[in-house]
């Protein structure tokens, strides 16, 4: 069965895995930072004291709090961009997987195609590329467990911090 995605260099996807590893850190550094000034703000108001007139700890009280609206919708957006990283990161290591299965196939056929042949030209041929074969599942499986371990720190990441901003 003929596979429906199109072939790609190993530096394509090495460079795919990169740039989503790179995407990836750099939300989690935007959402950490919006999180860090939650705490600020937070921290801020507590350590206030309102007591100077009614319209400044009233004018005081508005603005740290709409300072506080403004890092909630921050966090909500830094969020959103780190979970479209993640789902980046999801669907290269789908795309591995279907890779890696498509070459576990091919070595099957290959292999099935060595058993049958008799030209020792064309075995020696069919069992380099065998060797080939396993060689690309070998750099496909190690691609998508790199992909895998990035993705899952991202996400623990990602989980601390939502605990941050929920408990904060």
């Amino acid at each position: 069965m003929k596979s429906e995605h199109k072939a790609l260099s190993r530096s394509e996807i090495t460079e795919r895995i990169d740039d989503t590893e790179r995407s990836m850190r750099d939300a989690e550094e935007k959402l950490e930072e919006a999180v860090d000034d939650e705490d600020v703000v937070h921290n801020t108001l507590e350590n206030l004291d309102f007591s100077t007139t009614e319209e400044g700890g009233r004018d005081t009280r508005d603005l740290i709090e709409a300072a506080g609206d403004a890092v909630d919708t921050a966090i909500d957006e830094r969020d959103d961009v780190l979970d479209k990283a993640q789902d980046e990161s999801t669907e290269i290591e789908e795309d591995l997987a279907e890779r890696a299965e498509t070459a576990k196939e091919n070595e099957r056929t290959a292999v099935e195609g060595q058993e049958r042949l008799h030209v020792r030209d064309a075995l020696d041929q069919i069992m380099r590329c065998v060797e080939a074969i396993r060689s690309e599942d070998a750099f496909l499986e190690e691609n998508k467990e790199q992909t895998r371990a990035s993705h899952e720190a991202s996400v623990d990441h990602r989980k601390a911090l939502q605990a941050r901003h929920g408990g904060g």
